[in-house]
């Protein structure tokens, strides 16, 4: 903290930097640290003298970390070499993406149920005046960005409910802006307002068991 300007101090404005520097000649914080707390608070009142007496040695108990802050929404985009030219191939892969954003929302908090109450889509379709072919190989390029939301009738990690919603939702996004499967450019799918839930629902490792069988 030596090295550290006195102007760079949360709160230490022109004039309490000039203040400081015209009585006691004070740039940084180690000329701050030779200052008595009595001093600072007689020039600059009892708040603000404390203040900087703590600061000026790193110590800051305003502003406090919070490491137990539960998770608002869960997601899962992919914005590289999504091209398509039928509806079918594009909800296949936003089935897989289905699967990816439950298997995440199940991470967040493998101890308990997890749920979410809400679901939003989000799409980048090339723009109308964009090149079909990229500058960048199978990139997304010139984009504009949509997003539509729905909440679930009950709170729900099943991936099978998502599935249903999404592809209802990609639909919605297309029509309502007359484009094509073919401008597609990017997929995002995030869950939101998160609870956690008593009742019992299919979790993501059941789902991909049950795929697994059927597939053999």
């Amino acid at each position: 903290m030596k090295t550290v300007g006195v102007r760079d101090l949360p709160g230490v404005g022109r004039v309490i930097a000039d203040k400081l520097k015209h009585n006691h000649f004070t740039e940084t914080c180690e000329d701050l640290q030779k200052i008595s707390l009595q001093t600072l608070k007689q020039d600059l009142g009892i708040k603000t003298g404390q203040s900087l007496y703590n600061l000026c040695r790193g110590i800051d108990d305003k502003s406090k970390l919070e490491y137990d802050e539960e998770r608002k929404s869960v997601s899962a985009e992919i914005n590289y070499g999504i091209r398509f030219l039928k509806i079918e191939e594009a909800e296949k892969f936003l089935f897989q993406l289905c699967t990816e954003v439950v298997r995440r929302l199940h991470d967040v908090s493998p101890e308990s149920n997890l749920t979410a109450r809400q679901l939003t889509l989000k799409a980048m379709l090339r723009s109308a005046d964009a090149p079909v072919e990229t500058r960048k190989f199978m990139g997304h390029g010139i984009c504009d960005s949509f997003s539509k939301s729905a909440n679930f009738s009950s709170l729900t990690n099943d991936v099978d409910v998502i599935k249903r919603e999404v592809s209802v939702l990609l639909k919605i996004i297309l029509k309502s802006n007359n484009r094509q499967i073919s401008d597609l450019r990017g997929l995002g799918i995030q869950l939101s307002k998160l609870e956690k839930s008593s009742k019992k629902v299919p979790s993501i490792l059941s789902f991909m068991k049950k795929n697994v069988e059927s597939a053999t």
